[in-house]
């Protein structure tokens, strides 16, 4: 049972904050708020570079969910909760379930030849109403991609910036560690001469994740061309506090 951090706003009354609940909480089934009783409670979850992490280390999840194609057998397994690097032929915990994606996804294949990724096949998994293992929603929240769709305190997206769903996964976990930081993608600080700064501290989160130091830089620079990542303006105080 893992507590999962989010924020919560409350339209009538303006009450703001942020809270947990285990992961299994009924909680996460109502919405009222607890100030002045409104329904339909805002909550959105906050991303958690340190668990996105530990599912990068397991199912490879920000590989798998980059390759621009992903064939059937593959998708099946790893929405089994099996990551076909580490073991091709593995046990699914639901066997049924698997043979249940695995020939849906193969009969798509036959009838409609093309390229999926994963996302794709997800979305197939989800609109056909075919059970599939957890792990993928849960990493997509930790890593501020969409919503896992498992619950419904969890349906909105986590970043209302539409431009960057369209970034690869590992430079939208760049900018999600940012904002895990506090710190403002498009004003980070400058740092004293000599010093790493906020690109330091980030890649202190990230290096947990086996990517090369270079491959961090290319996307690191990426962001920066694309003005996701800017500097604070010199007159301006960079990331106002918090309250």
């Amino acid at each position: 049972m893992t507590d999962v951090l989010f924020r919560y706003h409350c339209a009538e009354c303006g009450n703001t904050g942020e809270a947990s609940l285990p992961d299994d909480s009924p909680e996460w089934d109502t919405s009222q708020c607890a100030k002045c009783g409104a329904p339909d409670l805002e909550r959105t979850i906050c991303p958690d570079p340190a668990r996105a992490i530990w599912w990068d280390e397991l199912m490879h999840a920000s590989r798998w969910w980059a390759r621009s194609c992903v064939e059937p057998e593959q998708a099946a397994l790893l929405l089994s909760g099996i990551n076909p690097n580490k073991d091709p032929k593995g046990t699914p915990a639901n066997p049924e379930a698997h043979r249940e994606l695995l020939a849906e996804f193969t009969a798509i294949q036959k009838t409609d030849p093309r390229i999926r990724t994963l996302a794709q096949w997800l979305d197939v998994a989800r609109t056909k109403g075919i059970p599939y293992d957890r792990w993928i929603d849960e990493w997509m929240e930790a890593a501020g991609i969409g919503s896992g769709g498992s619950k419904k305190a969890r349906a909105a997206p986590v970043s209302n910036e539409s431009k960057e769903k369209t970034l690869p996964p590992r430079q939208q976990m760049i900018l999600q560690t940012i904002r895990s930081l506090g710190k403002e993608p498009t004003a980070l600080p400058v740092p004293p001469k000599g010093k790493g700064g906020v690109k330091a501290e980030v890649w202190k989160v990230l290096s947990k994740s086996g990517a090369s130091k270079d491959t961090f830089d290319n996307d690191w620079q990426a962001l920066r061309d694309g003005d996701y990542i800017a500097d604070a303006p010199a007159n301006e105080p960079a990331d106002p506090p918090t309250t």
